[in-house]
């Protein structure tokens, strides 16, 4: 009998016979049925010769199958109905592009190493005619029984999630773009003739557009961030000069009209090396809650001191905070301020923390109001 094609993994299977004999020896384990039913995710078990002997029912229903057995002996990508699989007779792992599916290469991995191993998965499959896209995160575990090797093959739908970001990032992509352009082209409008208010309008339309890219670049910062994908650039600054560009940004902003932005007295002056964009970032964020914290005429501070070998950024205004607040205040999505709101505060930790080398901390009383410090290392070690 001539010998299966393969231009990847090995096609050869196990017999009819010998598979349910496998599939019997997986039910025999006690509760193994009802503890891999009871994930949400795809669950099979393979073989060494990657043939499923045994599939949950979430992965039953995502196939349509009412009996298991009309799966048993197939591979993953023949049952997805993977594009790939029926390319040679051999089937799922077998063709050329099978070498770079992630399903076939973590199963490969994990039969190899003896261990544990994950990845993410693109499939192009065929549904009733049509081409389905799928992602998948793939985890495999080893099982051995009785001297028999298998793999456990956990697969979560990811799809959704993809699609998701790939929006995310392509919409970032195009929205700071188009405002660097328009930023741009701005300066090149003729202003002669302009006659005073006309002028500081169009001012007044810079600040703005400048205003939106750093609302759009910190946007993606926070998706950035979530996904630990945010890099830092370190580059030197004054500490006072710092705090003046912060006010000049937040003085025009609406949530400032009618409040007084003071910067504290015997304000330190310093170089440091930071991130400055996410530094910035920072101060703004506890400035802006600062400010919505704030009654009209009320003063709120910002200023920066030596605070050991470091130094010690800090704004101040007259509201005091709850116990209930003072206990949430960095939790992520917690918000006094309704739905949608609360990465505020939680994102200046994580940045200031993770990203600057730094801490973040608060005081609120009657005596002192509230008081948010960032303090950071003067020497980036």
């Amino acid at each position: 009998m001539p010998k299966t094609e393969t231009h990847f993994a090995s096609p050869d299977r196990l017999e009819e016979g010998e598979i349910k004999e496998q599939y019997e020896k997986v039910l025999s384990l006690e509760h193994t049925k009802e503890i891999l039913n009871s994930f949400p995710n795809l669950v099979v078990v393979l073989n060494k010769q990657r043939q499923v002997i045994f599939g949950n029912e979430t992965f039953l229903k995502m196939l349509g199958l009412s009996d298991f057995e009309e799966a048993l002996g197939q591979r993953p990508g023949e049952l997805l109905k993977c594009v790939n699989s029926a390319i040679l007779e051999g089937g799922c792992g077998t063709s050329k592009n099978c070498r770079y599916c992630g399903v076939v290469l973590t199963i490969l991995k994990s039969l190899e190493s003896g261990k544990e191993e994950e990845s993410e998965a693109r499939l192009t499959t065929r549904q009733q005619d049509k081409i389905v896209p799928l992602d998948l995160h793939v985890i495999t575990k080893p099982l051995l029984m009785d001297g028999d090797q298998f793999i456990v093959v956990i697969m979560t739908d990811i799809s959704t999630h993809k699609r998701k970001e790939y929006l995310e990032r392509t919409f970032m992509h195009d929205m700071i773009n188009t405002t660097w352009s328009l930023s741009g082209r701005i300066e090149f409008f003729p202003r002669d003739g302009l006659n005073e208010i006309q002028d500081e309008y169009f001012n007044r339309i810079k600040i703005e557009f400048g205003k939106l890219l750093d609302d759009i670049q910190a946007q993606r910062d926070l998706l950035k961030l979530d996904k630990k994908e945010l890099v830092t650039e370190f580059s030197e600054i004054d500490s006072l000069e710092l705090i003046q560009m912060i006010i000049h940004t937040m003085s025009t902003d609406k949530i400032a009209k009618n409040k007084k932005i003071i910067i504290a007295k015997n304000c330190y002056s310093t170089k440091l090396k930071t991130d400055v964009r996410l530094l910035r970032r920072s101060l703004i964020n506890l400035l802006k809650n600062a400010l919505e914290a704030s009654t009209v005429d009320e003063e709120v501070i910002i200023g920066c001191e030596k605070s050991g070998n470091g130094i010690a950024f800090f704004v101040k205004n007259k509201a005091v905070l709850s116990e209930e607040v003072k206990s949430q205040i960095f939790q992520r999505f917690f918000s006094t301020k309704g739905q949608g709101r609360g990465l505020g505060t939680y994102s200046v930790r994580i940045l200031v923390e993770e990203h600057l080398n730094g801490q973040v901390n608060f005081e609120s009383s009657e005596k002192t109001g509230t008081i948010f410090r960032i303090i950071l290392p003067l020497k980036v070690s």
